[in-house]
């Protein structure tokens, strides 16, 4: 009765192991495609996360006040060397 169940093992492990063979790895061709890919939409992930950063530092209160100081004060230099030399 052991002898049977042995070969009845056996049969099954070659069975599995066949069937692992038969699943190829991917060739280099595909890995360098698959890298690609990866690399196509860590880019797009980055650039957005980056545009976002951007958008969020343009319209913080820091940035829209200090763009509001420096309007102003040139204004107040350009109206102050108009009416310097002022012809």
């Amino acid at each position: 009765m052991k002898l049977p169940v042995a070969i009845a093992v056996l049969f099954l492990v070659l069975a599995a192991n066949t069937e692992a063979q038969d699943a190829q790895e991917p060739t280099i061709e595909e890995r360098f495609q698959t890298f690609g890919n990866q690399m196509k939409a860590f880019a797009e992930d980055l650039s957005q996360k980056t545009k976002g950063v951007f958008e969020d530092i343009h319209k913080s209160d820091a940035a829209v006040n200090t763009r509001n100081w420096f309007t102003e004060a040139f204004g107040k230099v350009k109206d102050k060397l108009a009416e310097t030399f002022q012809q």
